[in-house]
């Protein structure tokens, strides 16, 4: 199924309407409706299913022993049998397909990443499998721990059973393959980049050759940029660590010139945060959390802050929000600078009105705290060290190891704080120092104020970039399950499964 027959599900008449904006939420569903080219660069971006790519992936599943292969950490009961035998297909493919000879502990650490990365894919088509089964009085036990185990002998180490699984949800299996195919193409295209830049990034980074060769590559737990492409880091044999971005850096070489002409004017030491930019990807040197040497250092801190939200502010940039912000010693770090001349991002706010009032201050920078949604969660650079929890729901697995397996929805902690100066010991956050701040802001107004022609000149450069727009960060997910929901039975259990107040089907 590709874009154009999901857009004509969800057209179909004013129940299903219905029904997808309880799944995506209006907004989203809007916002599809409304770009429908943006989703159909998932299209564009993976290639189709073959009939030999499918049987590949049985004969690999029911050929391979796991025995000294992929295993859990420890025993889950979430299905475990299944995932394993998932793992050892993707070392086959892996060994098969990668560009680079890795050593083993890289293939497992590989394999394990893109299980986990997977796992919800087939994850709630298992639980509906298991709950048809249980209601239809398939599975046998005194107990549902019993039943679960029963489930598992006869479903998922049963070949026959198993390929039947399947039929039944093809949509599920060509993501499961798609989706795993797209982590090993990412995979070699980080590798062929690194073989390729090599020199390049040996000069930039001041490492030596002799230190050049890879011995970790770790997927960010980030949203994807594109389909099966992430942040990734990559460790190196000295030590080293940089991260890989699939996207041009060329925003953040232009900011950091701007940053540095800054400092100079405000009498500041310049920051120095290496990247090398390629066309369409990067490499950008890790930045790590360091603590402040002495109280001054935590007002410099704070005054920088203060200098690069005036900055960001008048460079028209969104998205500065914690994550993308680290506290290196007085040195605010933003690591993310690919918003910029951009207005489209919405303030997380309540009201049309009070939302295109604030399209054009400080609060669009993402800098300054503002609460988002009903429960007015700070996200922003200037964070305070109390507990806070994400507005937004995320999926946990709960009675595990029994029929009666599902998945409930809560509220993660935020556990972030890297965004925040550190000094003996303890963060440090902005309420006694809002001084520092406000003259770090007023003081970057005023020496742009003096100058703004130099400023223009170097904005030229990259005012025609292009900068990637910031898609819902879990709509490429939700697309995915879109297609999956449609093949499953309308049951009580299943609403749970996708978080939906209300199930109605609507094919």
């Amino acid at each position: 199924m590709d874009s154009r027959t999901l857009l004509q599900i969800i057209n179909k008449g004013e129940k299903a309407k219905q029904f997808w904006e309880k799944f995506l939420g209006k907004d989203i569903l809007d916002e599809l409706l409304k770009y429908p080219e943006l989703l159909s660069m998932q299209d564009a971006k993976r290639a189709k299913v073959t009939k030999e790519e499918k049987e590949f992936f049985v004969k690999c599943i029911f050929s391979v022993s796991t025995e000294n292969g992929f295993k859990f950490e420890r025993e889950e009961r979430v299905f475990d049998s299944f995932y394993e035998k998932l793992g050892q297909y993707i070392r086959i493919i892996l060994k098969q397909k990668l560009i680079a000879s890795l050593v083993e502990n890289m293939i497992d650490s590989l394999v394990k990443q893109i299980v986990q990365r997977v796992f919800w894919i087939p994850f709630r088509c298992l639980i509906v499998d298991m709950h048809e089964k249980k209601d239809d009085g398939q599975l046998n036990g005194h107990s549902s721990a019993e039943e679960y185990d029963d489930y598992v002998s006869k479903c998922l180490l049963n070949e026959r059973e198993y390929r039947e699984f399947l039929k039944k949800y093809p949509v599920m299996t060509d993501l499961l393959i798609c989706k795993i195919r797209d982590y090993i193409n990412y995979s070699n295209e980080i590798f062929q980049h690194f073989y390729q830049d090599r020199e390049i990034l040996s000069k930039g980074f001041h490492i030596e050759q002799n230190a050049m060769e890879i011995t970790e590559l770790s997927f960010n737990q980030d949203e994807e940029h594109f389909p099966g492409r992430m942040v990734a880091r990559v460790g190196l044999k000295g030590g080293q660590r940089i991260y890989y971005k699939p996207h041009s850096l060329l925003l953040t070489e232009q900011y950091q010139k701007i940053e540095n002409w800054l400092w100079e004017k405000m009498e500041l030491e310049k920051s120095r945060h290496l990247v090398v930019s390629g066309d369409d990807y990067g490499w950008e040197q890790e930045v790590t959390e360091a603590e402040c040497k002495c109280a001054k250092e935590i007002k410099e801190f704070y005054y920088r802050c203060g200098a690069e939200c005036c900055l960001t502010y008048v460079l028209g940039m969104t998205d500065i929000h914690m994550d993308n912000v680290i506290a290196h010693g007085k040195y605010p770090v933003i690591i993310d600078t690919e918003f910029m001349f951009d207005r489209r991002i919405e303030v997380g706010i309540q009201g049309k009105n009070l939302q295109q009032n604030l399209m054009d201050t400080v609060m669009h920078t993402g800098f300054v705290p503002n609460g988002m949604g009903t429960m007015h969660v700070n996200v922003s650079v200037l964070n305070t060290c109390d507990e806070q929890r994400l507005s937004v729901k995320m999926p946990m697995v709960i009675h595990k190891g029994t029929s009666e397996m599902n998945i409930s929805y809560h509220y993660p902690k935020l556990s972030h704080k890297k965004n925040m100066p550190i000094y003996e010991g303890k963060y440090i956050s902005f309420e006694n120092y809002m001084n520092e701040f406000i003259s770090g802001f007023r003081r970057t107004y005023d020496c742009i104020k003096a100058d703004p022609e130099v400023l223009v000149g170097m904005c030229q450069p990259i005012m025609k970039k292009s900068v990637r727009y910031l898609f819902h960060t879990n709509l490429y997910i939700k697309i995915d399950y879109l297609l999956i929901i449609s093949q499953m039975p309308l049951k009580p259990y299943v609403s749970r499964l996708f978080g939906i107040s209300c199930f109605g089907r609507c094919s």
